[in-house]
C-alpha cells in the first residue's frame, strides 16, 4: 500500500526513533515502532532519525460511512483485544472516531497517545464506585453493573474494560447499530445496544456481535415467506444506469442497492415496495457474504451481455 506523503516542518516538530509501520497489521491496534520526543530532548538524535514526511494509510472514520456493521464488529474485536492484551487490561482514555482509520474495511486504532496500561489505584471498593460515578453513566442498570467492581491488590479490577465499553457505546455503537437492520432484527439490535450501554464484558459483546452478524449474513431472521407476486427470471440481463430510485437502507445515494441473503428475500423486499418493478441479482458480495441486489422501478430496455447478473421482473397478476 502506497503512503501519500505530506511535507512537514521538522525544525518545529520532533525527532523520531526507528520507524512506524502500521498499514498491514492484522490486529485492531497498530504496532507502534516509533515515538516522538520534544526538540529539547533531541540532542542525541542522529540526522537520519529525523522525519520529513508523514503518510496517511487509509480513509478516516466518520459516522456517515455506510459500513456501519463492519465498524461495530471491528470495535467489538478491539475491545476484546484491549481487555486481553499480553500487557494486561489496556484503557483508551480518549476513544473518538478521530483516533481511528479504516484499512481494507477494518477499523484500526492509530492514535495511542491516551492509552493507559494500569487499572486505577484504590484503597477500598468505595474508591472504585466513586470513579464510576464520575463517568456520568446514564442508566441506573449500568450503575448497578459497574458498582460491582472490586478493589483488588489496590487496583479497581475491571475498570479499564468497562470504561472502554462505555466510550465505545458513547461514540460508536449507540449511533451506528440501529441503522440498516431488518425489522425482524431490531429487537436483537436494541438488546445489543443496551449491553454496550450497560458495560457488559468484552467477551460477551464480541460473541453477541458475531452472532448478530451471522444472523444477518445467512438470513436467519427471516420467517416463512409467502410469494404473493410472480417473477420472470431473465439470465444475464442487466439494467445498468436505468430505472434506479433511492430507497431506505441503500448503500448508494443514486440507486436502491441493498444486500440480501437469498433470492427469496429480494423478492419479498420488491413485493413490499409498490415502486419496485424488478431487481437485478448480482454476483457482487458484501463483507458479510450477502449478494448485492439493485431494485428497479421499471424493467424495459434490458441488455443481455452480463454473465454476472440475473434480472427478476415482477409480473402483474
Amino acid at each position: 500500500m502506497r503512503l501519500q506523503p505530506m511535507r512537514i516542518n521538522v525544525f518545529n516538530l520532533h525527532c523520531i526513533f526507528r520507524r512506524l509501520e502500521i498499514c498491514e497489521q492484522s490486529l485492531p491496534i497498530f504496532r507502534v515502532k516509533s515515538f516522538t520526543i520534544s526538540k529539547k530532548q533531541c540532542n542525541r538524535c542522529r540526522k537520519t532519525d529525523k522525519v520529513d514526511k508523514v503518510g496517511s494509510c487509509r480513509e478516516k472514520v466518520d459516522k456517515v460511512v455506510l459500513k456501519r456493521k463492519v465498524i461495530v464488529l471491528s470495535m467489538a474485536q478491539l475491545l476484546h483485544f484491549l481487555s486481553h492484551s499480553h500487557l494486561g487490561s489496556i484503557i483508551m482514555n480518549d476513544m473518538r472516531r478521530q483516533q481511528f482509520v479504516l484499512i481494507k474495511g477494518q477499523l484500526k486504532l492509530v492514535d495511542v497517545d491516551d492509552v493507559g496500561l494500569e487499572e486505577p489505584r484504590c484503597s477500598d471498593d468505595f474508591d472504585c464506585r466513586t470513579l464510576i460515578d464520575n463517568l456520568h453513566y446514564s442508566s441506573p442498570s449500568s450503575h448497578n453493573n459497574i458498582n460491582s467492581l472490586k478493589c483488588i491488590n489496590s487496583r479497581c479490577s475491571g475498570f479499564n474494560e468497562r470504561k472502554n465499553v462505555f466510550n465505545a457505546a458513547k461514540h460508536f455503537t449507540t449511533f451506528l447499530l440501529p441503522y440498516g437492520a431488518p425489522d425482524t432484527l431490531k429487537n436483537r439490535v436494541e438488546e445489543l445496544i443496551a449491553k454496550f450501554q450497560n458495560q457488559v464484558s468484552s467477551d460477551i459483546l464480541l460473541e453477541e456481535v458475531i452472532r448478530l452478524k451471522d444472523s444477518f449474513a445467512k438470513g436467519l431472521y427471516m420467517g416463512e415467506q409467502t410469494e404473493k407476486v410472480a417473477f420472470r427470471q431473465v439470465r444475464y440481463a442487466d439494467l445498468i444506469g436505468l430505472h434506479d430510485y433511492s430507497c431506505k437502507g441503500s448503500s448508494s445515494f443514486s440507486s436502491c442497492r441493498i444486500s440480501v441473503s437469498s433470492v427469496q428475500e429480494a423478492k419479498a423486499m420488491c413485493q413490499s415496495q409498490e415502486i419496485c418493478r424488478a431487481f437485478v441479482w448480482t454476483n457482487e458480495k458484501s463483507w458479510t457474504g450477502r449478494n448485492i441486489v439493485y431494485f428497479k422501478n421499471n424493467a424495459t430496455n434490458w441488455s443481455l451481455d452480463n454473465r454476472n447478473t440475473t434480472l427478476y421482473v415482477k409480473l402483474d397478476l
